[in-house]
Formats: structure tokens, sequence, C-alpha cells
């Protein structure tokens, strides 16, 4: 078998196969061979069918099974011998025609990863944002945590509603002027402390029980979903008032939340945001590394692997929307921000790939070890138990995420890092 390979672009080359007349002709007496042991025609026994008969009955389907087997064998080993990194082979337009005493000749395009020779990383200069927790903030999550805690208690003597106030109402809503029943509550709390819509919050302020009130609401556009930018109304019935007692901020509070003291939980609140706004720092860091390493190499993408992430993005964002019980929105905007991601994610995973090939950065037994020791403390299981559960696609997950985490950490240690002064 002869073989030849021309580049049509960086990630897609034009193989150019031919198998000559011999092995052709030991294919199909092959094929004649197994089907005259499986063939059943009548008058004959089996085994005992005639080659006469075999080519008059089959002959054109054991063309095709041979043009099929000797195409996809021929191409696998010309991929072999060219060393060629394939990511999708289209199926050919047209199969070749076998013609007696000819060699099978045919062409087919084979979608390949580009060859990356080097990675620039020279140069990366990244901007460390500064890890600092304000009084302020620990008070705002303490704060929604006495809200999280309140006693709800009718007013005595009863008032109109107020900010922070629980209403119990019933209501029906309609969209653009359509009735929709399954929007429709009865004895619906209504927090006017909450996130709400600020005309729905306007029009509960201020009543009392057994009053109605019809709002009329703009659904913003920047939060997506079925009822973005439309316009809605809301018929409700107030039925009861409540208002929040909050607990006072002193130790009792603290020991009801499981906090040995006021002060520890100040203290441990501030631990956590501060935990959080490290982690986001280097989040962050991360993602200017990722960005500086697109900049400096730019990358031509196979289009299946493009594909193949788009469709992996489009999956998790119908899973989200079932999740949050929100209506899908297809629009062009959600397809273009996806394959742009899909396109970066791409190129990021390509280029990665290459700096682990040409720094040699590869998981160890070490780090899988260390990682598996991880996890058995974090769940309570023998690290031998953890072991056990983790094969597979589970385990192949693992050691993708520990080596793209080598990988960040190489790329960090090669880059200018200057602390955030705000």
């Amino acid at each position: 078998m002869q073989s030849q390979i021309s580049e049509i672009s960086p990630v897609l080359v034009e193989v150019s196969v031919e198998v000559p007349w011999l092995d052709v002709e030991k294919a199909i007496e092959g094929s004649y061979v197994q089907l005259g042991k499986t063939a059943r025609v009548k008058g004959f026994r089996p085994g005992k069918v005639p080659r006469t008969v075999l080519k008059q009955l089959y002959g054109p389907r054991v063309k095709q099974d041979v043009v099929s087997s000797l195409v996809e064998n021929g191409l696998g080993r010309a991929v072999q011998k060219h060393e060629l990194a394939v990511v999708n082979v289209p199926p050919l337009e047209t199969l070749p025609e076998l013609k007696q005493g000819e060699a099978l000749s045919f062409k087919a395009k084979v979608e390949i990863r580009p060859k990356i020779e080097n990675v620039d990383i020279d140069g990366l200069a990244l901007t460390r944002a500064k890890v600092a927790v304000s009084d302020s903030e620990v008070q705002d999550v303490i704060e929604r945590l006495r809200q999280q805690n309140a006693e709800l208690v009718v007013p005595d003597p009863m008032r109109p509603s107020q900010e922070g106030d629980v209403l119990t109402c019933d209501y029906k809503v309609s969209i653009e002027g359509t009735d929709r029943p399954d929007l429709s509550a009865t004895d619906r709390a209504i927090d006017l402390g909450g996130s709400l819509l600020p005309e729905l919050k306007t029009g509960l302020l201020g009543k009392l029980p057994g009053d109605k009130a019809q709002v009329s609401v703009t659904f913003p556009t920047e939060q997506g979903g079925e009822f973005a930018g439309k316009t809605g109304a809301f018929d409700l019935e107030i039925k009861e008032i409540k208002a929040k007692v909050l607990p006072e901020l002193d130790d009792e509070f603290a020991k009801d939340v499981e906090y040995a003291s006021l002060e520890e939980l100040k203290q441990k609140t501030r631990d956590r945001l501060e935990a959080s706004a490290k982690e986001k720092s280097e989040s962050e860091l991360r993602d200017q590394v990722i960005e500086q390493l697109l900049a400096k190499n730019p990358l031509d993408l196979p289009p299946s692997l493009v594909n193949q992430q788009h469709q992996a993005l489009l999956q998790e964002y119908m899973r989200m929307v079932r999740m949050t019980g929100q209506q899908p929105n297809f629009g062009d905007d959600l397809f273009a921000r996806t394959k742009e991601d899909a396109e970066r994610r791409v190129r990021a995973a390509l280029l990665l790939g290459a700096v682990a090939r040409i720094k040699s950065i590869k998981v160890e037994g070490a780090d899988l070890d260390k990682r598996l020791g991880e996890m058995a403390e974090r769940t309570g299981k023998h690290v031998a138990k953890v072991r056990a559960e983790l094969q597979g696609e589970q385990r192949e997950q693992l050691e993708s995420q520990i080596l793209e985490e080598k990988l960040l950490e190489y790329l960090l240690g090669q880059a200018t890092i200057t602390e955030s002064v705000t």
C-alpha cells in the first residue's frame, strides 16, 4: 500500500492511498471464502455453493464490503505511517470504484490537531488582586444571618406593610396581556426585604391585610430567561402581614448559630470571606495567564473539536435551565457566546497540552497519591476504597485536573506577578 499526504491547512490534510491489485484480489478472495461458509442458497448444501452462484447473488455486496474495508484499513495504516494526530475523519462522499486488475485509489480529508512546536510564554505579566475584607462586609454577612433567624410576628396593633415585612398573598399573573395560570399562587410568602422587582415591591408597601393591588412590571433583560424584556401584570390580594423580629447580636445569638461566642462568629466569618477572596484572586490570576497565553499564541482550531465543545456547553446550559426551572433562550447571542467560549477552551487545551509535552510536565504517581489522600480525608473513607472507586473515566478526569493544575502552577512560576494596591 502506498500513501502520501498534502496539507490543506494546519488542521486539515488530504490523504491519498493506493491499494495494489494483489491486495484487493486477496481481500475479495477472503470475502468469498468467508461467505461460502455461511451462505444459505436453495439447492446447495452449506459450504458447497459454487463461486459463480455466489458472485451472481452477492457480487455487488461483496464489492461494497471489500471496498469499505480496504478504505478503512488503508486510511488507518496511512494515519499510522504519517503519524497524524487525527481529530476526525469525515466519511467519503462516494466509495471508490473497484475495477478488475487495477489498484484501488482514493483520497480522504482528515482533520488533525495542529502541530505546536513552541509555545511563547515569555513576558507573562499578571496582577494579583489584593485580598482584603472590610468590617462592613463581615457585618453584612452576620446581618443576613440575623435575617435568616428572625422571628415572624403579626404586628400589634396592625399597621401598613413596610420594608422588611413578609406578606402572605394570593395573586394572578399575565404576561404581555396573556393570562398565565401556571404562574398564579395561593398563600405565597413575599419578603419585602428580599430581592423583588422594584415595581412589585413599591406596589406592596403600605398595604393592609385585605387590600388588593394591581402592579405592572417590566422584567429585566440582563437576567435572560423566558420573560426577559417583557411586561407583566400582577393582581394581588394581601392576606397577612408579619414583621421580622431580629435576634439580638450577642453571644446567645452566636450560640444559636453554633458558635462559642459573638467574637468567634465574627472571626470565623472574616476567615471564610478572606478564604473566598483569596480563591477568587487566584482564580482571576489563572484566567489572566490563560488569556495572555492565548493572545501570544494564535492557533488554527480543528472544527470538530470546537463543535464538540460547543455542544457540551449547550448541554450544560440546558441542564442548568432544567435545574432552575427556567425556559431556555436559544437566541443568536447565546450561540455566539457559547461558540466563542468553546473556541477559547479548545485553544487553551491545545496550548496547555503542548506546554506539557514540551516541558515534560505530567502526572506522577505521587501527585495522584496525594490527591487521593486528600479525597479520603475529606470523605472519611479509607484511601484504598477511594482508589478502588475511582476508575475509568472518573480517574482520567482527576488526572486531567491534576495536570491542568500543574501546568498553571508552572506558567504562574514563569510570570511576573504584581500585587494590586487597591
